[in-house]
């Protein structure tokens, strides 16, 4: 039964992998990184989900990002505090995004 699932390709982890991408990046606002962990925690394999994160690029990734930080910032206040810019950070490091662009993300919203 499961190989006819996999022959008829209604079990397939390439375009699984390839759809997550999408969903995971444009709907949930995760980075990168969060979504490999995500694959990878979903049975998917490194190279499968290398190979499926390979289409986003430094513009989507802070797309992302300024999407993250806008829908944070409905909720609460930008960090004016050394506690809330630790909180900021910890919330967009779960997500995915690396400390760098994080930084420069929460040094823009103080501008």
């Amino acid at each position: 039964m499961l190989d006819e699932c996999v022959r008829q390709k209604l079990l397939d982890d390439r375009r699984f992998a390839a759809r997550y991408v999408h969903t995971a990046l444009t709907l949930r606002g995760y980075a990168p990184a969060r979504i490999r962990r995500e694959l990878l925690r979903k049975g998917i394999s490194n190279p499968i989900a290398s190979q499926a994160l390979e289409g986003i690029d430094e513009e989507a990734e802070a797309e992302a990002l300024r999407r993250a930080v806008e829908r944070r910032v409905r909720t609460l206040a930008p960090p004016r505090t050394p506690e809330a810019r630790r909180r900021w950070i910890a919330y967009l490091r779960r997500m995915g995004f690396r400390p760098l662009r994080i930084r420069e993300a929460l040094d823009s919203l103080e501008k």
